[in-house]
């Protein structure tokens, strides 16, 4: 489930991508559902109250807050195309086209959400509060980090202006139901010179005679993160989103915790955990097949041998800064 903004990296100002990270619900077979601990604020509340109040409370909000959202980033794309004037960049002009897209996209919905289209909230698992209606989602999300307080304070002063809304508290309401969060779980082959864990056609084969917990870890977390790359990808296609293979990277940033994954040679990017695709790049090389195939929704059978990409039983996870495809 995911919206992307463009251009995160080379935008004039440091967007938060996850707008074009959350925009269709994809939950697949073989998936476990995660729940993280809901955040607690009088918008949280606010929005948690939302799912059980009448539809035409809840198509107001939605259609306040998509028709804020749209405007923030128009004007952000704007100031992007007045930049790349002055400054002859193609790169801002490629970026502010794609932020249009994106706002349009933004309106339609809210278009249908204001002709009746069934409306409900979540939050995503950063704790980002989340419209869904149609089978798409999007996470509301602020261009500017540092104003995404003021952006929900003006939702929620300008939607509490005729409600009591100041006596929402805890015990109120129900939680919001968190975004979903997908643990692949691995099928697994076991002959005598080799070991295999496979996941939606890709297959990872390890030299090994003994099943290990090391193994069992490495298999799950590479599988899953497989996982959550190819359905990212296929979202923002879905949304306009230009993937070069050559360009495709994942870095680390300054939070160890955390990595991006640049898209093309604009730089355009998107938050993902992916530690252990980061410490192989090898493997996200190997992959391509398989990721293309999944974009385009067709079957493939992959099987990579945990030797080509760096894996051993007693090696550490080696220590990287940025995985690239290489063609």
């Amino acid at each position: 489930m995911t919206t992307v903004l463009p251009g995160s990296m080379s935008s004039p100002v440091n967007l938060r991508i996850s707008v074009l990270q959350l925009l269709v619900v994809l939950l697949l077979p073989q998936a476990v559902v995660v729940f993280a601990t809901p955040s607690d604020t009088q918008f949280d509340r606010l929005m948690t109250s939302l799912n059980t109040a009448p539809f035409e409370e809840r198509q107001e909000f939605a259609s306040l807050a998509l028709s804020r959202l749209a405007e923030a980033y128009l004007t952000e794309a704007e100031q992007a195309r007045s930049d790349s004037r002055e400054e002859r960049s193609g790169t801002r002009q490629r970026w502010s086209s794609s932020v249009e897209h994106f706002v349009n996209r933004l309106l339609l919905l809210k278009s249908d959400i204001d002709m009746g289209l069934g409306v409900t909230f979540g939050t995503s698992s950063a704790r980002d509060v989340v419209i869904e209606a149609g089978g798409q989602s999007v996470m509301l999300s602020y261009p500017r980090p540092r104003e995404q307080l003021a952006f929900e304070q003006g939702l929620l002063e300008s939607f509490c202006r005729s409600r009591a809304c100041e006596t929402l508290s805890p015990s109120d309401v129900p939680r919001l139901p968190e975004r979903p969060v997908v643990d692949v779980r691995p099928g697994w082959t076991f002959a005598t010179d080799r070991i295999e864990c496979r996941h939606r056609g890709l297959t990872l084969v390890f030299a090994e005679r003994e099943y290990s917990d090391r193994l069992r870890q490495f298999c799950s977390k590479a599988l899953r993160e497989a996982e959550v790359l190819s359905s990212e990808l296929r979202k923002l296609v879905q949304f306009g989103m230009v993937i070069e293979w050559d360009a495709l990277a994942i870095r680390q940033t300054a939070n160890p915790a955390e990595q991006v994954v640049e898209l093309n040679s604009a730089r355009d990017s998107i938050p993902l955990g992916l530690p252990t695709l980061l410490g192989y790049p090898k493997l996200l090389s190997l992959l391509q097949p398989w990721l293309q195939a999944q974009l385009e929704q067709q079957a493939i059978t992959l099987s990579l041998k945990a030797v080509d990409f760096g894996w051993s039983t007693s090696s550490a996870v080696p220590a990287a800064t940025t995985a690239r495809l290489r063609r």
